[in-house]
């Protein structure tokens, strides 16, 4: 390769590290006793690597692709907004089971993102023994963002990607890097020079509180039972003669 040549493509090069060093995300959970809950995805990245994917339409199609063949997501919006040289995506979704989250994070749908957002997604393993949850996922920002591991960290500077699960109860082991509400709420805060050289694990472990609606079916049972009792210890005891 002649001089004019190299110089080309090192300034290919310097110009696809500046946009993989740019990401900033923030990840927000929220889960209902039952199981249930929400999250709020938000990502802000440099305009240009957008375009390069056909713009903020074709973001936004992709996005609305993969959570329609996700059936684990009962609800959702989406947006893909650009505003001078930075782009805005923010997702909101429901779900039924955050236990049927695992299912999303490696169905058919995944498949038909790109490298990179399945690196961002991440694994996760989630294991219920009894009524106790072990929840872990495991992230790779560097496999994300290709070429990032030659940048020094300064390159990074400014730049994070922030976890946070809002749990129904407190959990009784974890990993974040600090809590708020009592220790119901984990915060996994990772700034993007550690991201990606080294993988985000989220961990916790918690009891599983019995959702109100089988407390009743519970408590309607016992008070049969209770009632059957009665009936059955009153036609034991000896009548008086």
């Amino acid at each position: 390769m002649n001089r004019a040549g190299r110089w080309a493509s090192l300034l290919v090069a310097a110009g696809s590290f500046q946009l993989i060093s740019c990401i900033d995300g923030r990840e927000e959970v929220w889960i209902e006793p039952n199981g249930s809950g929400r999250a709020e995805i938000r990502y802000s990245l440099p305009a240009r690597a957008v375009q390069m994917k056909g713009g903020d339409a074709a973001v936004l199609a992709m996005i609305r692709d993969y959570i329609q063949s996700t059936p684990e997501i009962s609800e959702s919006t989406c947006e893909v907004r650009t505003e001078g040289d930075r782009t805005q995506i923010r997702v909101t979704t429901q779900f039924d089971s955050a236990l049927d989250l695992k299912n999303a994070a490696q169905g058919t749908g995944m498949k038909s993102l790109p490298p990179s957002a399945v690196s961002l997604a991440g694994v996760v393993d989630a294991k219920l023994a009894g009524r106790t949850l072990d929840f872990s996922r495991t992230i790779r920002p560097g496999d994300a963002l290709p070429g990032s591991s030659f940048l020094p960290a300064s390159a990074f500077a400014g730049h994070r990607l922030d976890y946070i699960i809002h749990l129904p109860g407190v959990p009784s082991g974890h990993n974040a890097t600090r809590t708020e509400d009592g220790g119901r709420t984990l915060i996994w805060e990772s700034p993007l020079a550690e991201a990606i050289r080294t993988p985000i694990v989220t961990r916790f472990r918690m009891d599983i509180p019995i959702p109100w609606k089988w407390i009743s079916i519970i408590g309607a049972g016992l008070g049969f039972l209770a009632l059957l009792a009665t009936l059955f210890l009153r036609r034991l005891k000896p009548s008086r003669p």
